[in-house]
């Protein structure tokens, strides 16, 4: 698809071939080829939200974009898109959907974008997010585990605490999610049970014991009962035609019923409960109905107790994604992540200086949406120091249950960036042109600027470049030497002291035409004679023009005018270009009568040529005083007027 903007090219570029991506660790090159020159972006993503963008500016017809510091073992989403110098953009998101790439294992140190991130050489445990036996049978269970990070799995368990001797490894290899099945159990008998994950670097964790029995039926019905009056009685029987019933699937499983005056115990047996607790929160209004048409009017706090009870079983949201850092910069960070269910998104942050590990809360600072509950979450931190290390925590609550919390990772903000804020090109004279940029640090400032041809091509063996070496936030430079009615590319370059290079390309701009002559006015002469043996004459002729322009004079003795232009005297052109003309001539003989014309030529060669005037050149009948009088007279009186 394309996208055209205003100007004479309102064609977008045609990607004809590509995009290739040639992946190598947590790097990976993208390559495509378009019609005509133009720039090269790619938009990535581990979904297609495609909110991460790398890109080169300089305009080519074969593209080459590298991305490093990608997460390993991770798969991604990608489009391209190049724009040309009239700003009309072509763009491959295949469909919407993104091309695929899959990076390989993360090196030795992991270079995130835009900044280090310090996970590297991994010497961190994975940690156990899930440890449930989900299914029970007479001589067989399932257990379910879940890690934070790619890692393998072992089951020990026994009918002993400590002699869990058995062991079952999980099929799945490396990986976030397990499932392992236990057979060959004794029906009617308590086990024991633990898992030891290992991610690929062998650093290992140990779960807790979790014991289990391998019985079917679970009840925590309650037969406790307070003496009633007969008032009370009859409204319990009423109250008791309202109960509802949850039926296990176990034929002989009683009612769970609700009573408010005893709170809902906990069971031994963790993967029944989550059974339980699943088909209650499945209809969770009407157990609230039912709990409000019973003996809550007695007893207001029982509802609190079984809502904080109820919240107390619900596991917490996995987070499902590797490392979760998308973007570093000198006062930023930015992370996302995924998880299996609708959760809020939390980042706990601290510097590393402050950074305890055994406090209850190690972070000072948690900050992020804690309202919307989503599954992919992204959370920017800011006001964050240049040049810093810190500490951070990503948290995902659920709208009941416990808080998911990841491992503690690090990561450094860049050195204060050289940024630019602003670029723009405040005017535009057909053999000029002038820029002004604003940068976030002290840096020197270049204007790279090159000719376009008809086809809206770049004409790199006439690109040019001027500016100036000493440094400042504000930059402006004015190009010179341009030509009239032609478009240029035009490239900003600031670099620091540090060594740190910044640039932004503009739109092309288009010099415009000028077909106007400069128009004169105020042509005088002035002579002074300089006595001597050989008195000496010199003449300064002035005008002047509306617009910049150079300047000469055509001279010669008498008042005839020849007839050919190689019979005239004449000054050199002048190479600078200016409003107020200044032309000195120091060969007319005193006394002698002469006659010239001025010429002014502007930058788009409009010319513009003078009447002729007559002069005389001063004689020596004139007194010493009277010439040094005049002639400091007439120099210091000019320079007092201008």
């Amino acid at each position: 698809s394309g996208e055209t903007a205003g100007g004479d090219d309102q064609t977008a570029p045609t990607i004809t071939a590509g995009p290739t991506a040639s992946v190598s660790g947590t790097t990976v090159t993208i390559t495509w080829t378009t019609n005509e020159a133009s720039d090269s972006n790619v938009d990535y993503s581990t979904n297609t939200s495609f909110n991460i963008t790398k890109g080169v500016p300089t305009v080519t017809t074969s593209h080459s974009v590298e991305i490093t510091g990608l997460s390993g073992t991770t798969a991604y989403k990608y489009r391209i898109r190049s724009r040309d110098a009239s700003g009309n953009q072509a763009t491959d998101n295949n469909s919407s959907v993104g091309h695929p790439f899959t990076t390989g294992v993360a090196p030795a140190v992991a270079q995130g974008n835009l900044g280090l991130i310090i996970v590297e050489p991994d010497k961190i445990a994975p940690n156990i997010l899930v440890f449930e036996v989900v299914e029970v049978a007479g001589t067989t269970a399932r257990i379910s585990i879940r890690t934070d990070e790619q890692a393998t799995a072992e089951v020990s368990y026994g009918l002993e605490s400590g002699k869990l001797i058995t062991k079952v490894n999980a099929t799945t290899g490396l990986a976030t999610a397990h499932d392992v099945s236990l057979s060959g159990l004794s029906s009617g008998k308590t086990y024991y049970a633990q898992v030891e994950v290992k991610d690929s670097s062998n650093n290992s964790r140990k779960s807790e014991i979790k014991q289990f029995k391998t019985t079917g039926t679970l009840v925590i019905d309650k037969d406790v009962k307070k003496q009633e009056t007969p008032a009370e009685e009859k409204e319990q029987q009423e109250s008791d035609t309202q109960k509802q019933q949850i039926d296990t699937g176990e034929k002989n499983t009683e009612n769970i019923e609700l009573k408010l005056n005893v709170p809902i115990t906990k069971t031994e047996n963790s993967a029944l409960r989550k059974e339980i607790v699943n088909r209650l929160a499945l209809d969770f209004q009407e157990v609230i109905k039912l709990v409000a048409s019973g003996t809550l009017k007695e007893d207001t706090s029982s509802l609190g107790q079984f809502i904080s009870s109820l919240s107390e079983e619900i596991p917490a949201p996995q987070i499902i994604e590797g490392l979760p850092i998308i973007d570093i910069t000198s006062t930023t960070a930015t992370f996302a992540w995924k998880t299996d269910k609708p959760s809020n998104s939390l980042v706990a942050i601290v510097p590393v200086g402050l950074y305890k590990s055994t406090a209850v809360e190690p972070y000072i600072i948690e900050t992020g949406n804690s309202r919307e509950l989503v599954t992919d979450h992204t959370v920017t931190v800011t006001e964050l120091r240049p040049d810093a290390a810190y500490h951070y925590q990503i948290r995902s609550q659920g709208s009941l249950g416990l808080v998911a919390k990841s491992r503690d990772y690090e990561f450094k903000t860049l050195s204060e960036r050289l940024d630019i804020i602003v670029a723009e090109v405040l005017d535009i004279k057909p053999t000029r042109a002038t820029v002004y940029w604003r940068t976030t640090i002290d840096a020197d400032s270049q204007v790279e600027f090159t000719p376009l041809n008809e086809n809206g091509e770049p004409i790199i063996k006439d690109k040019g470049t001027q500016g100036k070496t000493d440094t400042s936030l504000e930059h402006t430079v004015e190009i010179q030497n341009l030509s009239a009615g032609k478009k240029y590319l035009l490239r900003v370059i600031s670099r620091d002291k540090s060594g740190q290079t910044i640039d932004r390309y503009l739109n092309p701009i288009k010099t415009p035409t000028d077909s106007e002559k400069p128009e004169m006015s105020q042509i005088t002469s002035e002579s002074t004679l300089y006595p001597g043996a050989q008195p000496k004459v010199q003449t300064l002729i002035l005008w002047k023009t509306n617009e910049q322009s150079n300047s000469q004079v055509m001279y010669w003795p008498g008042l005839k005018e020849p007839a050919t232009e190689e019979e005239k005297m004449r000054t050199q052109v002048s190479n600078e270009y200016t409003k107020n003309h200044v032309i000195v001539v120091t060969n007319l003989v005193p006394g002698n009568v002469y006659q010239y014309r001025v010429k002014s030529v502007d930058e788009s060669g409009n010319i513009t040529l003078s009447e002729a005037y007559t002069m005389l050149a001063p004689s020596t009948s004139e007194s010493v005083i009277d010439v040094i009088t005049k002639n400091f007279a007439d120099i210091f009186g000019w320079l007092r007027l201008r």
